[in-house]
């Protein structure tokens, strides 16, 4: 007969994984979760349309590696040796997309609708 023995190395590996899985189970369904019958999973995306699209700036910070050539053929392949870098702030055009998603329950027939704003 084969015993299993439970060492604490091995209750820790499997309480851990069971909490990881009820973690991730409970976010997922909590964001498919209806908002008219509450049961978990029943979010059904329908379609989405564009709302309102924005021109802006934003912030964006570079990093930007200053090398010189050092006459060696290892460091001179790669763009020479690195002696420093340079940190700097720069503005870049983006634009907002704001969509309109529609959703509906796979179990009420519930409908709502979420905006959601993205930049690119």
């Amino acid at each position: 007969m084969l015993a299993i023995v439970l060492t604490p190395a091995l209750l820790l590996v499997h309480w851990s994984l069971s909490l990881s899985y009820l973690l991730v189970y409970a976010a997922w369904g909590g964001a498919t979760q209806c908002r008219g019958c509450k049961r978990l999973f029943a979010r059904v995306g329908d379609y989405s349309k564009v709302v309102d699209v924005e021109s802006g700036y934003e912030t964006v910070t570079r990093h930007d590696e200053v090398r010189a050539k050092t006459g060696d053929f290892f460091d001179d392949i790669q763009g020479g040796k690195r002696v420093g870098t340079i940190v700097r702030q720069e503005q870049v055009h983006v634009t907002y997309t704001t969509r309109r998603h529609y959703y509906s329950c796979r179990h009420c027939d519930h409908t709502w609708t979420e905006r959601k704003t993205t930049s690119s």
